[in-house]
């Protein structure tokens, strides 16, 4: 059922859902965090990031399969270095909404996209 929903959309409303996703990522990444949100699980705030950015990557590979486009090594490197450097500068960002900025969860970040990337490669 899911999937066939998703196959049914137009390239042009993917690439929405996409803008508006990472829009909204961007929004939950700088915004502070409530100081009453102290959840004890471990390592949940990397947990967050992986499926946070490997949703961001999975945007942009379901925009890429409606336009019926291969995802490509060199496609898949160049969106790699993009979101790489998307996660870098929204780490550096992070310290000005009294978050922490990590290398741990720029990794995750990345760690995540490559993942996604990797595994739907097609062609």
């Amino acid at each position: 059922m899911i999937r066939t929903y998703l196959s049914r959309q137009s390239p042009a409303r993917v690439a929405r859902f996409w803008a508006a996703y990472w829009v909204c990522l961007f929004v939950i990444m700088h915004t502070p965090e409530p100081e009453q949100l102290h959840i004890n699980v471990n390592h949940l705030d990397k947990i967050a990031h992986f499926f946070l950015y490997a949703l961001l990557a999975s945007f942009c590979i379901w925009h890429r399969i409606r336009r019926n486009l291969p995802a490509t090594l060199r496609w898949s490197a160049t969106w790699l270095a993009l979101f790489s450097a998307y996660a870098a500068i929204d780490e550096l960002l992070q310290p000005f909404v009294h978050r922490t900025a990590s290398i741990a969860d720029w990794l995750t970040d990345v760690a995540a996209v490559t993942l996604v990337l990797i595994a739907t490669r097609h062609r």
